[in-house]
């Protein structure tokens, strides 16, 4: 969808689509300015965004009215740069069946793009509805409802089953590509133009009791909350103080009875936490300056890459990885075998219900 046509230096362009995002890591909603072309994966141009929002879900379909509440906050970031007549361009999500419709009209109704233009795919089947004036009007939303917007409607016809190379990388491999592309920013390298691993770089020390903590993708109680944190990646948050609740130790942090709606500056790994010293400590590329704004952990459904940890090139044992020779004594399981893609043989039945083979 596109708000505003012009000839101009930049764009903004607004990411709805959380399950494929084009310039964070998955799982966020998030407005961004483009002054240059994009040219090839998203992992190869991963960027800051001037407001980004963590749902921490790859599918809204889990909490549909917070997913609208994060699109409403981020596009308010857009009023400033309308009013220096910057066009929006707004990536909605794939999902064209059922809740997929709904909340693609709550999308609509808070952008109020003045063109939208609709990918059709060869297969009819795979194709969402008109997105017209008549089914706006017939179509109510997660949250708002009753809205005439006008717009045009182009339509183009997508090439995207023509390219064979794009079935190469699942959407789940361009996810863990683009974690990775933002992750190596806080990486370091030696003289040598080596990279050190993670476990050798300095974290930053972060008391308990100055900030909030949560987990979003499911319902886990306070007492088992720093846990969940531990060796996780954490959105970085700047949220409001009135939501949290203050636990009973001072010492602790404090935590929310909701997921909260609030700006994500970045993003960090929890390296470890000291429960002797009450701290966390959090590996992250942002700045001293901007880590001051930040006074939420959000913990989603976004966890580290399994190469991060097993691929760590460290003179010792390898943090929170358990040699495979360990695994029976420690689970009391056997380790992972590979599993085989290869096809499996058909079978052919003749006309006398025979089995035979081919």
């Amino acid at each position: 969808m596109i708000v505003g046509v012009a000839r101009c230096k930049e764009v903004a362009y607004l990411e709805c689509d959380i399950g494929q995002t084009e310039f964070t890591p998955p799982g966020c909603v998030a407005l961004h300015l483009v002054s240059s072309p994009i040219l090839g994966p998203p992992f190869t141009h991963q960027r800051k965004a001037v407001r980004m929002c963590y749902f921490g879900q790859l599918s809204a379909q889990e909490d549909p009215v917070r997913y609208v509440a994060c699109v409403k906050l981020v596009h308010q970031a857009y009023a400033k740069l309308k009013a220096n007549k910057v066009p929006l361009i707004i990536n909605t999500m794939g999902w064209n069946r059922g809740m997929g419709l709904n909340l693609l009209v709550d999308v609509v109704s808070i952008t109020e793009p003045t063109h939208i233009l609709q990918f059709q795919h060869a297969s009819k089947n795979k194709n969402m509805p008109s997105i017209d004036v008549s089914f706006l009007e017939s179509t109510l939303g997660m949250v708002y409802s009753g809205r005439l917007h006008r717009h045009e409607l182009l339509r183009i016809h997508s090439g995207a089953h023509i390219h064979e190379w794009a079935k190469q990388y699942k959407p789940d491999d361009h996810r863990t590509l683009c974690l990775l592309s933002s992750v190596s920013q806080m990486l370091q390298w030696t003289v040598n133009w080596k990279l050190l691993p993670l476990e050798t770089l300095q974290p930053y020390k972060v008391s308990w009791r100055c900030v909030g903590v949560h987990v979003v993708e499911s319902s886990v109680s306070n007492s088992m909350t720093l846990y969940a944190l531990n060796a996780s990646i954490v959105a970085l948050c700047a949220a409001d103080e009135k939501e949290m609740v203050r636990s009973e130790d001072d010492s602790l942090p404090m935590f929310f009875h909701s997921t909260p709606i609030c700006r994500c500056l970045g993003f960090g790994i929890v390296r470890g936490i000291d429960p002797v010293e009450k701290v966390f400590y959090i590996l992250t590329a942002l700045s001293p300056k901007k880590l001051e704004a930040v006074n939420t952990l959000l913990k989603g459904a976004v966890t580290i890459p399994a190469c991060i940890l097993t691929s760590q090139v460290t003179s010792g044992a390898v943090p929170y990885v358990i040699p495979v020779p360990d695994v029976h004594s420690a689970l009391g399981g056997a380790a992972e075998k590979p599993r085989s893609f290869r096809k499996r043989r058909r079978y052919k039945y003749g006309p006398d219900s025979a089995l035979s083979l081919p």
